[in-house]
């Protein structure tokens, strides 16, 4: 019996550019690359997703123009590329490469309708992100005055999970749905290190030094500084001493994570 072949459609992004947040994403992602060409061929597949005709229209320019415009090997001008962006309704946004969100050069903004349609979609769990994190933010800035390397551990670990869950609105707001999860599956992680921790109330303070060993191994960078006070460097010399026996190091004398 003959086989049937098999065959498939060559890939279309256009087909997928439906909404305002999948083009600026799309258009984001192609910004970031050294290649300008991939960002113009990016702005054509959002051109044939919306219509040509239409984005010409908007654009002030003749369709053909617009093909030119946008085509393999092509070089627009900025001012050409800049009404395109307004006839697909999103722009530019420059930012600082140290303080620019999410590690950006260039982002884009899509409209803020649909940022507030998210936020109105998902009211109940946003409100709940907000109580559970006000709840936080009262608890972190306390002095807690821990004691114990068990009660040390925790807390690294509590302040660990309240940065991660600071982050998960500004990310699902965004769209950003794969670095939300991410950082949701972090958030488990640190209740699953919590829960080891505390699951034996004889090893609750051997399995907190072991978690805080290699901590310790950060104290000879603290020691060389010498602009740190007297007092200081004596504590932290004890303390060294006193949590020693916990370091874990390879055969290369470098220090194992906790």
């Amino acid at each position: 019996m003959k086989k049937k072949k098999t065959t498939y459609k060559p890939f279309d992004a256009a087909a997928y550019l439906d909404n305002d947040a999948v083009i600026a994403e799309y258009l984001s992602v192609a910004a970031e690359g050294p290649n300008p060409e991939v960002f113009v061929a990016a702005l054509g597949d959002v051109a044939k997703g919306l219509g040509m005709a239409q984005i010409a229209k908007d654009a002030g320019l003749g369709r053909e123009s617009l093909y030119k415009t946008l085509s393999a090997g092509a070089h627009p001008r900025f001012e050409t590329i800049n009404s395109v962006l307004r006839a697909l309704k999103v722009k530019f946004a420059v930012v600082s490469e140290t303080v620019g969100t999410f590690g950006e050069n260039v982002v884009f903004q899509s409209n803020a309708p649909t940022k507030k349609a998210t936020i109105n979609r998902h009211r109940a769990a946003f409100g709940l992100w907000r109580l559970v994190h006000e709840t936080l933010e009262a608890v972190v800035i306390r002095d807690r005055g821990q004691q114990q390397s068990f009660e040390r551990a925790l807390d690294l670990l509590f302040i660990q999970a309240f940065k991660s869950h600071g982050s998960l609105y500004s990310l699902c707001v965004l769209g950003h749905c794969e670095d939300a999860a991410t950082i949701a599956r972090r958030i488990l992680e640190i209740a699953l290190q919590v829960g080891y921790l505390d699951s034996e109330e004889p090893d609750r303070e051997n399995r907190g030094n072991q978690y805080l060993a290699y901590f310790w191994h950060l104290t000879k960078g603290i020691l060389a500084n010498p602009s740190l006070p007297h007092e200081n460097r004596q504590r932290w010399q004890q303390l060294y001493d006193q949590n020693k026996k916990w370091l874990r190091l390879n055969k290369r004398g470098n220090p194992l994570p906790n």
